[in-house]
């Protein structure tokens, strides 16, 4: 984005949208999960509750049930035309006239120490009938219908209320050995087509009561302090009623429990609706919110840079200090601050650098150009013999080849510049090549009487461009002349290293000041002008040595020790493909 502004805006949007929404996702996970959890706890409470409840009416539902077999009065019937038998003493005259008066005379005989076997015997044979007045039958208001009753003896006798007609209840008559005392199931009776609910009570008979008033079996459960005989016998008291009442309050108990689980269900669905919209209002207004404080926060943010912007704004041509101190800037702007300083130092040097380059061009055309002005205006001002004009012509072409020199190198540096320069990449014999180079600078040596040694031992072959590895060379080496004391030497040499190529070329002359080092490389850079010799230099040689180095993937320095020498350093790396022209980047 071209904006910064707008970038920092649309990320910070981004990232808070991202954030929002993961925060509503996790707040309705949690929700959902712990309303879920919530439902289903209550959901088991419901159960609970509904098996507990159902249980509760089915409990109270047999309870009556039971209570109603209970209360049915019933009482044996004698049979008055034994009853002589078992009066003593005229039981014992007339047991002989019985039909089983041989088996009952014994049993009277101890008569007064009547046991289980007697009574047994008493039961099996006056009381043989059951009977229960229907008029007293218990009738429970609470259940819907009738009350279905019967009664079976262990010695086979079966009564049954009337409203079953010739039908039975089924019965089992091992029950009787079974040690509970009632016991609850469904059954059909003919006629209806729902389900009786019934209920098997055991009475167990164990003391009866002989008297002249009532002849009848009472079984009772408490000790009397009158006349009992104590028997071991057992009935069992059927109470079958319609289960409408239970089912229909199992029923209503189930309605309710679907309408608690649906209300329950439309409670959760309702809380999880709103909770999503106030989620989703929470989060439009959150992102809002955001969009707003996004805006001024970045605002502010960008403040800083806003007033650097403006300090860098008034930065001219004429003064290039950067007005903004760093007690106004946060911390990540000290930096940038502090290399736009640099920046326009360097810029301020170079604007020097060019001014004064154009001043140091300018006295040095203008000297040829008036030299050669001069001597031509000399040979124009009388006739001259030939030898005369022939030494005019070779001053002037002097001084012209100087000028030429000048101009050719302020061109290589132009193409430098534009990117246009072209690289040739050749296999080349280093031995050649400095000796070419030799013979170019040796007679500059030997004017100053300096000693000439070059050393590239082994021999060595290496891809590069010949031509600028050339330029480079001569150029280290004429400065190596130039600024060397009479008598001195220059030593070049050439060694591979790994897949580099290491050059040194070593003079014992004047030596540069550490502090000139870094800026020997710049264009029009002089270190000292005082110390030049009356020849024409811009100081633009080693700015064509690091350009043309550069070009070719290399690197060069320079050590040095006032009054003792200096030496370049110069590596280059092995360049693919010979015979290929490149431009350079």
């Amino acid at each position: 984005m071209k904006s910064i502004r707008l970038a920092l805006v649309v990320f910070f949007l981004f990232l808070d949208a991202m954030a929002l929404l993961t925060a509503i996702f996790l707040a309705y996970y949690t929700a959902e999960q712990s309303l879920q959890s919530e439902q289903a706890s209550q959901r088991a409470l419901i159960f609970q509750q509904f098996k507990d409840q159902k249980r509760d009416i089915e409990e109270r539902f047999d309870n009556r049930l039971l209570e109603q077999a209970r209360t049915l009065p019933f009482h044996f019937q004698w049979n008055p035309t034994l009853l002589p038998q078992f009066i003593p003493p005229a039981g014992l005259l007339t047991s002989a006239l019985a039909p089983h008066g041989h088996l009952l005379a014994p049993v009277w005989i101890d008569s007064g120490q009547r046991g289980t076997a007697v009574n047994q015997l008493i039961m099996t044979r006056l009381a043989r009938q059951i009977t229960v007045e229907e008029g007293r039958l218990p009738h429970d208001e609470d259940f819907l219908g009738v009350e279905y009753f019967q009664i079976n003896h262990e010695w086979g006798t079966v009564w049954r209320s009337q409203n079953l007609g010739e039908y039975l209840l089924p019965f089992d008559s091992t029950q009787l050995t079974k040690t509970v005392d009632w016991a609850f199931d469904d059954v059909k009776i003919p006629g209806h087509e729902e389900n009786f609910r019934r209920v098997q009570f055991k009475v167990p008979i164990r003391y009866f009561r002989l008297g002249t008033r009532m002849m009848s079996l009472v079984p009772t459960p408490s000790a009397d302090t009158n006349r009992r005989t104590e028997i071991s016998n057992w009935i069992v008291v059927h109470c079958a009623v319609d289960s409408k009442t239970r089912e229909a309050q199992l029923n209503e108990l189930q309605l309710k429990l679907t309408a608690d689980i649906d209300s329950r269900i439309a409670e959760s669905a309702e809380a999880m609706w709103w909770l999503r919209w106030k989620l989703v209002a929470i989060g439009a207004f959150t992102f809002i919110a955001a969009v707003l404080g996004g805006l001024m926060l970045v605002d502010i943010g960008l403040s800083p840079i806003r007033r650097l912007s403006r300090a860098v704004s008034r930065v001219s041509p004429k003064n290039f200090l950067l007005p903004i101190s760093d007690d106004v800037l946060p911390r990540e702007l000290k930096p940038i601050a502090q290399r736009l300083r640099d920046t326009l130092d360097e810029l301020r040097r170079a604007f020097d650098r060019e001014k004064q380059a154009v001043a140091d061009l300018s006295h040095e055309l203008r000297t040829p150009v008036t030299a050669l002005l001069a001597t031509l205006d000399v040979a124009l001002r009388k006739p001259r013999t030939i030898e005369e004009y022939h030494q005019v012509i070779v001053d002037a072409r002097d001084v012209s080849s100087s000028m030429r020199a000048l101009v050719e190198r302020l061109l290589s540096l132009a193409k430098i510049d534009a990117g246009v320069a072209q690289i040739r990449v050749e296999a080349v014999d280093m031995d050649d090549l400095l000796a070419d180079v030799a013979t170019l600078i040796r007679p500059l040596a030997n004017e100053k009487g300096l000693k000439f040694v070059i050393d590239a031992t082994p021999r060595v072959v290496w891809c590069t461009d010949p031509d600028k590895l050339r330029e480079i060379l001569v150029n280290l080496l004429h400065n190596a002349v130039q600024y060397n004391r009479p008598d001195g030497s220059i030593t070049v040499r050439a060694q591979p290293n790994g897949e580099r190529l290491d050059i040194t070329v070593s003079d014992t002359g004047i030596g540069i000041d550490a502090d000139a080092i870094p800026h020997i490389f710049e264009r029009f850079y002089r270190a000292d002008v005082s110390r030049e010799e009356p020849a024409l230099h811009a100081g633009l040689g080693l700015s064509i040595v690091r350009g043309y180095v550069d070009l070719l993937g290399g690197t060069i320095g320079a050590t040095s020790n006032l009054g003792t020498g200096t030496t370049f350093h110069l590596s280059l790396p092995s360049l693919a493909e010979p015979g290929r022209e490149r431009e350079a980047a």
